[in-house]
């Protein structure tokens, strides 16, 4: 039997990695969610549906994992006042990149290499040529306002090429509860530490 991973775990892992492959992080908003229509539009399973916006080609559910990866402070957010690209996404220190790598690679490495060739051909645009390129995306003409682009794959978990206990591990490590109880604890021992530090040098009389 073949394992699965949870979809939402899928979403993350694949937006970590994306993120982690612009050096700098990437600034604008519009610019991660182009590039991961690209990166997803020829490939199964598809982690994120993708409609016919205003603002072009826009997931609902992309935007909504990076809320989630910000406040599990995974991602760091910046606005840029006076900037047209108005926001930078960047991996925190908390990631460790080549965990993201392996479990991308050895779970969806069709999704990875088409990811490579959308980083290679669209992530470095500037912004005025992205947008003309998504403008000339044939389905994105030929769709009319809220349809749907791309339809994220359906259920609550997708196929995975990992064996069953990489995608549980994958799993638990990127699910927000777990997060923020590594964070409430972590904070549990540095105070313990630092009460004492404090009773160890009063002890001393220092």
């Amino acid at each position: 039997m073949s394992a699965t991973l949870d979809k939402e775990t899928f979403q993350r892992l694949t937006l970590l990695y994306v993120i982690g492959l612009f050096p700098q992080g990437v600034s604008s908003s519009f610019r991660l969610q182009k590039v991961l229509y690209f990166a997803t539009r020829d490939v199964e399973p598809k982690p994120f549906t993708f409609r016919h916006t205003r603002y072009g080609q826009f997931s609902h559910d992309l935007a909504a994992q990076l809320t989630l990866l910000l406040e599990a402070e995974l991602l760091l957010h910046k606005q840029l006042p006076g900037q047209q690209e108005g926001s930078h996404w960047q991996t925190s220190d908390v990631v460790d990149h080549e965990t993201v790598r392996r479990h991308m690679n050895t779970g969806f490495p069709q999704l990875l290499q088409s990811i490579r060739c959308a980083m290679r051909d669209h992530a470095f645009l500037e912004l005025a040529e992205l947008n003309a390129r998504a403008d000339e995306d044939p389905a994105m003409k030929e769709a009319p306002p809220e349809q749907v682009l791309l339809a994220a794959h359906p259920g609550r978990s997708v196929p995975t090429l990992q064996d069953e206990d990489d995608a549980e591990d994958l799993e638990l490590v990127l699910y927000p509860g777990f997060l923020r109880a590594m964070k409430s604890m972590g904070m549990a021992f540095a105070k313990r530490a630092l009460l004492e530090s404090e009773e160890s040098t009063i002890g001393a009389g220092v």
